[in-house]
C-alpha cells in the first residue's frame, strides 16, 4: 500500500505502488510509514510540468497555478479559480480495493467563482471533495460497487481559515475528518470494489476535471492511500501537515479552579501541581468578606508566589444572564465586576481572566465586560459525540479569540471520563493548541458534584506532563491585543513646573503627566488651598522653599510624587564659585561649579588664561604652567554681580616619567641596540647608563656590547620640576653559545647553534616584522652569499634581527652533504625562538643568493644546475633557483623557502668532462677490513675526484679491458 501527497512523500504497500505529494516538507507519520517510500517533488516545475523525480507514477500537468513560499520556508499552490493540476491515470493508480484514503489541505478564500468549489476529484463526481458554499460545508463522494455514496461535513467551515478534509472508505463505511478528527457520522455501504469510474479518470486538485468549479485559494497538500488510515494516523497526518505551514507553539491545557471557597484546596494539594510543575488558575470571588479571609488570603498569596494566576468569578458569584435579566449593564458592572476587580487588584495581583459563574454568559454579557479581561471563560454546551477531542470549541488555537469555552472535569461532571481526557490533550499536544479544562474542590474522597479527586487530578497531571504538554494559565490567552483600562490599571504620579526657583510674587506653572488616575490633588505646599485641578498655574507670594504634593488615585492604586519650588526675594545676585581643584601638574583640567545666590539667569567665566565661557557650570583645561586667577560675573533680570578669585588656579610643569624601550632585548656579541626615549612629561635631559660602564646623553642612543653578559641599563630624565629613572635589562650572548641567543624575549637578535670555529663570517641585519605585512631584511655588506631575504609575516614578532653564517665545512646540524657539487655551506637564522623556521609565522619566503662566476669556471659546472638545498626535517631538500641577473663578479639566483635553517649552494658539472674516481685495489691478504677506509675517504674528501680528460676512446678503452680480465683472456 502507499499514498500520494503533494509535501515531499508517497508511501507504498507491498501489493500496490502509488501517490502523490504537493507540499514542501517531507511529512512522515510513523503509522503511514508502512511500505516503500515513492518521493514525488511536486514543487518542481519544469512549464507546465510537475516533475515527478520518484521514478513512480506519472508528472503532474499544472495549468496556471503558481508557487508561493511559506513562513516555515516550504512551499505552496495557489488557485485563483480558474487553474488546476491534473495527475494523468496510470496503472499504479487504477486500484480496485475498496479501501481507500484521499484528501487536502486546503485554504479559500471568502470571493470564489461559483456556488461549489472542487477542491480534489477523479473524474467529474466518482471521488470528490467540495466546499458547498450556499451552506458553508463539505460535501465528499465515493463510489464503490457502481454506487454513489455522498455525505456532507456535521460542522461548518469559514474562508481564509486552514483546514485538511480526509475522507476514507474501508468497503463497508465511508467518513470525513476534518483537522484530524471525524466530523459528521459518515456513510455505511457495503461493496468488494471501487466505482469503474476509479480506474480510467484522472485526479484533479483545484478544480472539476473540466475547470467548472474552481478554487479560489491556497492547496497545501493533497494525500491519497490505497488502504483506510485509521483515526490516529489521520491526526497525525493533520499534525504534521499543520507544522509544515506555520510554527506552532507547544500545545498543552489550560486548567482553572472555580470559586474563592476553593482556594483552600488548591493550596492544600499544592504539592501535587508542583510536582509536575504545573500551574494553575484560581478564579476568585469576594474574599475579604469570608469568615476565614485572613487564612485564605495567606494561601490565596502562596499559590501566587508558586507562579499560578487569580483571577475573577464574580463579586458576589452571581448568574449574569439572569441578574442581566432584571438589571442594566452598568448594575451589573458596578455590583459585581468591577468590585471584584478592584478588590484583587488592590491585593497586588495582575487581573486578565473572568470565568462566568455557572458558565451563564450571551452576547449581551461578553461585549460588557470584553474590556476589561484579555480573556473569557464558560463551559462546552456538550462534548462532540461524547468526545473531548471532537470537540473543537474547547481547544484555543492562538487566535486571539477572547471567548473560551472549558470542558468540566470534576468526577461526576458529564461526559469528562478519564480516557476523554486524555484523548483531548493528545489533540491538544500534536496540533499546538490548548485544551481549556477547569474543576472546583479537589479531594481524596468525592462525594458529590463539584468535586476531583487527587487520584484523578493527578492522573490528567502527569498525563500532560509525560508527553510533553505545557500548561497554560488562562491569562495567557485570549486576546493578545488587549489591555487593561487605565481605572483598573496602577497609576503613576508625575507633573512638572515651569520653573523650581522664582522671585517672590511670580508663578510657576504646574503640568499633569500622571498616567491611569481618575482624580488628583495637588498641594503648593505654602498653606494655601490645595487644587483638584491638577493643571494650573500658582502664585508664590512670600519667600521660602515649598514642597508641592501631587497625588493621584484611581479604583485600584495611589501614587505621590514630590518637587521643590524655592522662592526669593528680587534681587541682585550675589555670585560664588567652586572647583573641583585648584593646583595639578599641566594639561589640568578643573570644572568649576556655580554656587551664586539670588537666582542668576546668566554667567560670564574668564579663566585669566585669555578663556571665557558662558556655562554655568563649565569645564576648563589649563595647557601652560603658571598661576591663574578666576573671575564670574552673574546676572540676572535685578541687575549683575562679580567675584574674583586671584590666583586661584595653580598650574605645575608635569614631572618627567622615565621610560624607553629598545630594538633587541638579547642577541649574540657584537649586540647592536638602539635604544628609544618614550618618557612623558616632557623631560628637558637625559643619562643613560648601559651597565657596561658606558653612558651617554642624547636621547635615542646606538650602543654595541662586545662582552657577553647580562646588563642593567638605567635612563634617568629630568626637567626643572623633578627627576624619575628606570631600568631594563640587556642580555649579549657569546658567539659560541649553543642555542642560547635563540631566546623567546619579542622579535630579539636570532643567535646561533652553530659553533664560532665553524664560522668563517657572519652578517646581521634588523627589519620590523608585523603580522599581515611583508618584510624584507637586506644584507648590503657583501660578506655572505646573501643579497637579501623576504616573506609575508603571519605573526607580529616586532624589531627582529636575521642572521647570515657563511660556514667553513659542513653545518654541525646536519649529518650528511647534499648531493652535487658544493659552493657554499651557511646558516641562516630569522628571530627568536625558531621563528624563520616555522611556517605558522610566515609565508612566501624568498631568499636571494649569489655565486663567483669564477666557481663555476673553476669546477666546471653547468650555471643552469645552481640549486639552494635547505636541511630541515633531517633531509636535504632541492630548492629550484631562478636566475635573477649577473655583473662581472656574480650570478644572482632567487628561490622560495619555506623557511630558514641551515643551507647549501650546489651544483652540477658539466657533461663535457667525464669524471672517474679511481681506488686503490684492496689488499689481498683481507680485503674486508680495508672496505671502511674506503668508504671513509670518499666521505672525507667530498668532490676531490682524479679527472682522467682529453683522451679520445678512453673510456671505451678502459670498458674493454676490464671485461676482458673478467673473462680471464
Amino acid at each position: 500500500m502507499g499514498y500520494h501527497s503533494f509535501k515531499t512523500y508517497v508511501k507504498t504497500c507491498v501489493k500496490y505502488v502509488l501517490f502523490f505529494i504537493f507540499l514542501i516538507n517531507l511529512v512522515s507519520t510513523a503509522h503511514a510509514d508502512t511500505g516503500r517510500l515513492v518521493h514525488y517533488n511536486w514543487t518542481e516545475d519544469n512549464g507546465n510540468t510537475i516533475i515527478d523525480n520518484s521514478g513512480h507514477g506519472n508528472d503532474g500537468i499544472n495549468n496556471g497555478t503558481t508557487t508561493f513560499i511559506l513562513s516555515t520556508g516550504g512551499t505552496a499552490r495557489h488557485f485563483n479559480g480558474q487553474s488546476r493540476i491534473t495527475i494523468p491515470n496510470n496503472d499504479q493508480l487504477a486500484f480496485t480495493d475498496p479501501h481507500i484514503t484521499f484528501g487536502v489541505f486546503f485554504r479559500y478564500n471568502s470571493s470564489n467563482p461559483a456556488r461549489n468549489t472542487y477542491l480534489v476529484s477523479k473524474g467529474n463526481t466518482a471521488f470528490r471533495i467540495s466546499i458547498d458554499h450556499t451552506n458553508s460545508m463539505l460535501t465528499y463522494s465515493v463510489y464503490a460497487d457502481g454506487h454513489p455514496i455522498h455525505a456532507s461535513s456535521g460542522t461548518r467551515i469559514q474562508p481564509n481559515k486552514d483546514y485538511e478534509a480526509i475522507v476514507t472508505y474501508n468497503g463497508s463505511h465511508a467518513q470525513l475528518y476534518i483537522n484530524g478528527l471525524a466530523n459528521g457520522r459518515g456513510v455505511d455501504y457495503a461493496a468488494e470494489a471501487l466505482g469503474p469510474s476509479y480506474i480510467t479518470e484522472n485526479w484533479t486538485i483545484g478544480s472539476s476535471s473540466d475547470n467548472t468549479y474552481g478554487l479560489n485559494g491556497t492547496v497545501y497538500a493533497f494525500h491519497l492511500y490505497n488502504r483506510t488510515l485509521n483515526s490516529s494516523e489521520i491526526l497525525d497526518l493533520y499534525a504534521n501537515d499543520l507544522r509544515s505551514i506555520q510554527h506552532l507553539r507547544p500545545g498543552g491545557i489550560a486548567l482553572s479552579w472555580d470559586d474563592s471557597g476553593h482556594i483552600q484546596s488548591c493550596y492544600r494539594y499544592l504539592d501535587i501541581f508542583q510536582k509536575y510543575n504545573a500551574t494553575c488558575t484560581i478564579n476568585v470571588n469576594a474574599v475579604s468578606t469570608r469568615a476565614e479571609a485572613a487564612r485564605e488570603l495567606e494561601e490565596l498569596e502562596a499559590l501566587y508566589s508558586a507562579g499560578w494566576e487569580v483571577a475573577l468569578h464574580g463579586y458576589n458569584h452571581k448568574d449574569s444572564v439572569r441578574f442581566l435579566s432584571n438589571n442594566t449593564p452598568a448594575t451589573w458592572l458596578d455590583q459585581e465586576i468591577f468590585p471584584n476587580i478592584v478588590e484583587i487588584t488592590r491585593y497586588g495581583y495582575p487581573i486578565y481572566t473572568f470565568a462566568y459563574p455557572y458558565s451563564s454568559r450571551n452576547a449581551v454579557t461578553d461585549a460588557t465586560i470584553a474590556p476589561y479581561f484579555r480573556t473569557l471563560r464558560t463551559r462546552t454546551p456538550t462534548l462532540v459525540n461524547g468526545n473531548i477531542n471532537e470537540t473543537t470549541g474547547a481547544y484555543y488555537n492562538w487566535d486571539d479569540t477572547q471567548l473560551l469555552y472549558g470542558v468540566e472535569i470534576d468526577d461526576q461532571a458529564v461526559g469528562a471520563n478519564l480516557q476523554s481526557i486524555e484523548n483531548g490533550i493528545d489533540y491538544a499536544i500534536k496540533t499546538g493548541s490548548v485544551l481549556v479544562l477547569f474543576g472546583h474542590a479537589i479531594t481524596p474522597n468525592v462525594t458529590g458534584p463539584y468535586q476531583i479527586s487527587t487520584a484523578r487530578l493527578e492522573s490528567i497531571l502527569n498525563y500532560t506532563s509525560q508527553n510533553g504538554g505545557v500548561f497554560y494559565h488562562m491569562g495567557d490567552l485570549g486576546n493578545s491585543s488587549w489591555k487593561q483600562v487605565p481605572r483598573f490599571s496602577n497609576v503613576t504620579a508625575n507633573f512638572t513646573v515651569s520653573a523650581n526657583s522664582i522671585f517672590a510674587g511670580e508663578n510657576v506653572t504646574f503640568t499633569d503627566y500622571s498616567i491611569n488616575h481618575t482624580t488628583g490633588l495637588l498641594d503648593f505646599g505654602d498653606d494655601s488651598p490645595a487644587s483638584s485641578v491638577t493643571n494650573i498655574t500658582h502664585t508664590y507670594i512670600s519667600p521660602g522653599i515649598y514642597t508641592a504634593n501631587l497625588m493621584v488615585s484611581n479604583d485600584v492604586s495611589t501614587d505621590f510624587m514630590l518637587k521643590k519650588i524655592t522662592v526669593v526675594q528680587a534681587a541682585a545676585p550675589v555670585p560664588d564659585f567652586t572647583s573641583d581643584c585648584t593646583t595639578g601638574p599641566r594639561p589640568l583640567t578643573v570644572t568649576f561649579n556655580d554656587a551664586s545666590t539670588g537666582l542668576p539667569a546668566t554667567w560670564s567665566w574668564d579663566f585669566g588664561d585669555g578663556n571665557k565661557s558662558a556655562s554655568q557650570n563649565p569645564t576648563h583645561e589649563y595647557s601652560k604652567a603658571g598661576n591663574y586667577s578666576v573671575t564670574l560675573t552673574a546676572a540676572n533680570s535685578i541687575g549683575s554681580n562679580s567675584i574674583k578669585k586671584v590666583d586661584y588656579i595653580t598650574v605645575l610643569p608635569q614631572p618627567p616619567s622615565s621610560d624607553f624601550c629598545s630594538n633587541v632585548t638579547n642577541g649574540v656579541i657584537p649586540l647592536t641596540v638602539q635604544f628609544n626615549d618614550t618618557s612623558t612629561g616632557s623631560p628637558a635631559a637625559w643619562k643613560w647608563d648601559f651597565g657596561d660602564g658606558n653612558v651617554s646623553s642624547e636621547q635615542n642612543p646606538v650602543h654595541t656590547y662586545f662582552s657577553a653578559g647580562t646588563y642593567n641599563v638605567n635612563l634617568t630624565v629630568n626637567n626643572i620640576d623633578r627627576s624619575s629613572s628606570k631600568t631594563a635589562t640587556i642580555t649579549a650572548f657569546g658567539s659560541d653559545s649553543s642555542g642560547g641567543g635563540r631566546s623567546s624575549s619579542g622579535g630579539g637578535g636570532g643567535g646561533s647553534p652553530e659553533p664560532a670555529k665553524n664560522i668563517k663570517v657572519k652578517e646581521l641585519s634588523q627589519a620590523y616584522v608585523a603580522g599581515g605585512k611583508p618584510v624584507r631584511f637586506e644584507f648590503p655588506k657583501n660578506v655572505t652569499a646573501i643579497v637579501y631575504l623576504s616573506f609575508d609575516a603571519k605573526k607580529t614578532a616586532g624589531r627582529t634581527t636575521a642572521i647570515v653564517e657563511m660556514l667553513r665545512d659542513k653545518s654541525t646540524l646536519t649529518p650528511y652533504i647534499p648531493e652535487g657539487e658544493v659552493c657554499d655551506y651557511l646558516n641562516i637564522w630569522v628571530g627568536n625562538g625558531g621563528y624563520g623556521s616555522d611556517e605558522e609565522n610566515l609565508e612566501n619566503a624568498v631568499i636571494c643568493f649569489k655565486v663567483d662566476k669564477s666557481w663555476i669556471q673553476e669546477k666546471g659546472v653547468d650555471k643552469t644546475s645552481i640549486t639552494l638545498n635547505r636541511y630541515d626535517d633531517k633531509k636535504w631538500s632541492e630548492l629550484p633557483a631562478t636566475l635573477l641577473r649577473e655583473d662581472n663578479r656574480y650570478l644572482y639566483f632567487t628561490t622560495e623557502t619555506p623557511g630558514f635553517s641551515p643551507f647549501a649552494i650546489t651544483g652540477k658539472l658539466t657533461a663535457k668532462e667525464n669524471l672517474f674516481e679511481i681506488l686503490p685495489e684492496p689488499e689481498t691478504e683481507n680485503p674486508e677490513y680495508h672496505t671502511p677506509n674506503i668508504a671513509a675517504d670518499v666521505g672525507h674528501a667530498p668532490g676531490k675526484k682524479e679527472k682522467i680528460t682529453g683522451i679520445p676512446g678512453f673510456e671505451w678503452t678502459y670498458c674493454i679491458i676490464g671485461l676482458l680480465a673478467g673473462f680471464g683472456v
